[in-house]
């Protein structure tokens, strides 16, 4: 296996999909970004840096837990690493938080619609909701291709309008910190956590939720798992990146996007609205790519892919979201789902951790 040849078409792929499914409506909207690193001001940097690092570790892991073990179904992992009661428990907890982060991504939606095209906000993100169980249809293979090939193009553009908005707001840096923290003081901020490393934490956690069956099965379906790892290593970086630029621009126009629903939006309306209108599109992909993804995750769970029973769990789990998704906030839903579950998520991080060393994972393959 050392010996085998990178397939940098493969990579680029696993970077993109693990890029995109990390995305989201959070990243793409602005509103994860401004409550997990902007509201901390240049303590957001440490955010991403130890959100970057653990989130290499954990994706590694999750890639050779899966390629090692090849487990059938892939939430055996579970009781592998918990025992068998606490493993189940684990199963069926994480199932129900994938599901309502699916939840989270049909608001999203509804939130775009309403703010940039004055849409019924129903109609809209029902025919949203029924295109993304249309594409689960196609199952895991056919997701890593549609979503790979898409998280790249979300970045960039999202990219462009946070550097954009950062030169047309430079003026704005130097009072940026002493802005955040009135704001913060009056009580109009959203934030994750009271502290940033709180915030950090939260954020790798409900991510490792999200990630566990799409790495495992990714590991344990690799022909050469050195493209799996050299992918999920750039995309991780990439997201970073990309996630400390956006941080920053919704950092120092915090005064005008603290009570915004889609930050971002705002951000490429204050430059120009046709650059709004083409945004909208980004924002809307970013929650696409990530809503299949943990829609499949849960569908996945119960049905086999490409049964009549697995499409029509795709259409039922889609319109329940779709109800649940209409009755509250967007915003809101991110705050209480996101940073409740997080917290949690830091257990299976932790017995990560002790696995590496107890069992001597592999986590880098030369």
């Amino acid at each position: 296996m050392s010996n085998q040849k990178l397939s940098i078409g493969r990579i680029f792929s696993i970077a993109g999909a693990l890029m995109a499914f990390l995305i989201g409506s959070g990243f793409a909207t602005g509103q994860e970004i401004m409550q997990y690193y902007s509201t901390y001001g240049y303590w957001g940097v440490a955010v991403v840096l130890l959100v970057l690092v653990l989130l290499i570790f954990i994706s590694l892991f999750l890639l050779e837990m899966g390629f090692r073990h090849q487990f059938v179904p892939d939430n055996e992992i579970y009781p592998y690493m918990f025992g068998n009661t606490v493993g189940r428990i684990m199963d069926i907890y994480v199932i129900f938080f994938i599901y309502l982060s699916f939840v989270v991504m049909v608001a999203g939606a509804r939130a775009t619609g309403m703010q940039q095209y004055n849409f019924d906000g129903y109609i809209f993100v029902i025919v949203f909701t029924l295109i993304v169980a249309l594409s689960v249809f196609f199952g895991l293979d056919r997701l890593v291709d549609i979503i790979g090939n898409i998280g790249p193009i979300i970045i960039v553009l999202t990219l462009i309008v946070a550097v954009w908005s950062i030169g047309i707001n430079a003026d704005k840096i130097p009072g940026a910190m002493d802005r955040m923290l009135e704001l913060n003081e009056s009580g109009l901020l959203q934030r994750a956590s009271n502290n940033w490393l709180l915030s950090a934490l939260s954020y790798i956690g409900f991510v490792t939720w999200w990630l566990i069956a799409f790495l495992v099965n990714i590991g344990k379906n690799s022909d050469n798992i050195k493209d799996a790892k050299h992918g999920v290593l750039w995309g991780s970086i990439i997201f970073a990146l990309a996630t400390a630029i956006v941080g920053f621009a919704i950092f120092i126009n915090l005064d005008i996007l603290y009570d915004s629903q889609i930050p971002t939006l705002m951000l490429a309306a204050d430059i120009h609205p046709w650059l709004a209108s083409i945004y909208s599109i980004t924002v809307l992909l970013g929650i696409y790519t990530t809503a299949v993804s943990l829609l499949w995750t849960v569908v996945a769970r119960f049905f086999k892919e490409k049964t009549n029973a697995y499409r029509i769990a795709c259409l039922v789990f889609s319109l329940v979201g779709l109800f649940i998704g209409t009755l509250f906030d967007f915003d809101v839903l991110v705050n209480y789902i996101y940073v409740i579950n997080g917290y949690l998520g830091v257990i299976f991080i932790l017995a990560a951790v002790y696995y590496t060393s107890k069992d001597k994972v592999q986590l880098w393959t030369k």
